[in-house]
């Protein structure tokens, strides 16, 4: 892998358009030998085995289902408890779209991510693309920001780029749990007291939109904010919205 050349018709991906609500996005289908390639890795499979976070879910016999499941439990037996409960969920912007390459190199090396594997990796990421629509193929489009959606490796560099940020942010907001599921990022809190609660909430939202910017990541306007007490959402996704943090309260608690 230190001494390789990768061949240049390697790097070319093709990205199928595929509808969605309110708009479109794109899945690449990268060459089968680049898939092999990935296959064949063993360096970055055992850094995610040695460098796993804590808080992230997205290993090997989980989903996203069951994540949600798990963390319905909890917010339901603590409503049972008598506690305030609720979570925050946010989304990003385009999230694979919006990587900013130097950012991921510095992340992923901050967390020890193979650097050798890495520029692989980018140089695959970063190779022209060209749309495919109906059978129809664009001219290559050069890229200049952004990783594939559908590499094999797009979870591994995500982990890279998220770990040591959202590390911090956990030390530094002890009475939340931060959860990330690739890109899905819930942020959930416990707590008796209303107004501890309300302040935990406030704070983690506060050092969530701090990191996403240190990050070049860019927040949606489809966050939301659901808790045991809908009054108390409205007042903290209101607190959030003066601050420039868009996010919608839900009507009841569900995860």
């Amino acid at each position: 892998m230190k001494s390789c050349v990768v061949s240049h018709q390697l790097l070319l991906n093709f990205n199928a358009v595929l509808g969605k609500k309110g708009g479109c996005r794109t899945v690449s289908k990268t060459p089968m030998l680049w898939r092999m390639l990935c296959k064949c890795d063993t360096k970055v499979k055992q850094w995610e085995v040695d460098e796993a976070g804590s808080f992230d879910t997205a290993v090997k016999g989980s989903s996203a289902l069951s994540a949600a499941i798990f963390r319905n439990l909890l917010t339901e037996i603590a409503v049972l408890l008598d506690q305030y409960a609720g979570a925050l969920f946010n989304d990003y912007m385009k999230f694979f779209d919006t990587v900013d390459v130097p950012t991921q190199i510095y992340r992923a090396n901050r967390v020890n991510f193979p650097l050798a594997e890495l520029s692989i990796i980018l140089a695959q990421d970063l190779a022209p693309r060209m749309l495919q629509h109906d059978s129809a193929c664009s001219i290559p489009i050069q890229i200049f920001r952004s990783i594939l959606a559908g590499c094999a490796h797009s979870i591994n560099l995500t982990r890279g780029l998220l770990k040591f940020d959202f590390q911090n942010l956990i030390d530094t907001n002890l009475d939340v749990t931060l959860e990330t599921f690739v890109d899905d990022v819930p942020i959930t809190s416990y707590h008796k007291s209303r107004l501890y609660f309300r302040n935990n909430i406030v704070k983690a939202a506060r050092c969530y939109t701090k990191t996403c910017n240190d990050l070049k990541l860019v927040l949606s306007g489809k966050a939301y904010i659901c808790l045991s007490d809908y009054k108390l959402a409205c007042v903290v996704a209101k607190v959030l919205r003066k601050e420039k943090c868009i996010i919608h309260p839900l009507t009841q608690l569900v995860t």
